[in-house]
């Protein structure tokens, strides 16, 4: 008989749902959607709850639906009336990449990510931010997490349905391997390429209908430059091809005419001197 693995459990799963439920309480107060992502999306798919390892609780919001500061001070309000208070200082803008974290009164970190819509490369993308870290170094000092263009779906999370981030995106930010858990934090994410999935270093650049016309741009110069590195390279293995083949030919003769001379000698006749 095969025994069943057994899945481990969040230690903090009692408190995290409370929290989470407050959360819900507090956005349908202001009749506001709000999805699970990142993390908690992921244990949405995967777990069917949370990642075991996990620490904290991501939810996103669309820009759409909260894009004013005086919305965004609606919803402090109403956290801050269902327990929560703020964790640190807002980070980015509401226009560009807004990120805002609270604390639950029974300790539980809750991470509000504003999710936009926005092209890039000249294809339609969803994108969030993140910040500190290697972020610092990079435009704007932030890091632009981009995803295919996503409809939240309705799961059924502990004894409540929620939204959360559709299969696509979780395996859009996670990889192929979404399935596998692997234990790190966001620090070692953002230092690994093979986790920073959904990571768009150049993302400013190739932002918007501007941002379009450069990528087209520059794809063509690179195009052209590959054609010429490979043409350098034709032009290099013909002359190498040539130089083989002069070599070749080279030893050849020379094998030729040391034949030739071995077979002059061996037919001149042979005199003696007479005693």
């Amino acid at each position: 008989m095969v025994k069943s693995r057994k899945i481990k459990k969040n230690p903090h799963t009692k408190k995290f749902n409370e929290a989470l439920y407050d959360l819900d309480d507090a956005f349908k107060t202001l009749k506001i959607p709000f999805h699970l992502n990142s993390g908690s999306a992921l244990g949405a798919h995967r777990e069917k709850g949370y990642i075991p390892h996990d620490n904290d609780i991501d939810v996103g919001v669309f820009y759409k639906d909260v894009n004013k500061r005086s919305q965004v001070n609606k919803l402090l309000h109403a956290l801050e009336a269902h327990g929560f208070k703020k964790k640190h200082d807002e980070h980015g803008s509401l226009k560009n990449g807004f990120e805002l974290g609270m604390y639950h009164r029974n300790g539980t970190p809750i991470d509000i990510f504003w999710t936009y819509h926005d092209t890039y490369k000249g294809k339609p993308v969803n994108y969030i931010t993140s910040y500190f870290g290697k972020c610092d170094d990079l435009p704007k000092k932030m890091c632009v997490w981009i995803y295919r263009p996503f409809r939240p779906v309705k799961l059924q999370f502990y004894d409540r349905k929620l939204y959360s981030w559709p299969l696509k995106t979780v395996i859009d930010s996670y990889g192929p391997n979404w399935k596998t858990p692997i234990k790190y934090d966001y620090m070692d994410m953002l230092d690994d390429n093979k986790l920073n999935y959904g990571l768009a270093e150049d993302f400013f650049k190739y932002r918007g209908k501007e941002g379009a016309v450069r990528w087209k741009r520059d794809q063509k110069s690179r195009k052209k430059r590959n054609q010429k590195s490979r043409k350098s390279r034709g032009r290099k293995s013909r002359k190498s091809r040539k130089s083989r083949k002069s070599r070749k030919s080279r030893k050849s003769r020379k094998s030729r005419k040391s034949r030739k001379s071995r077979k002059s000698q061996k037919s001149r006749p042979k005199y003696h001197k007479s005693k």
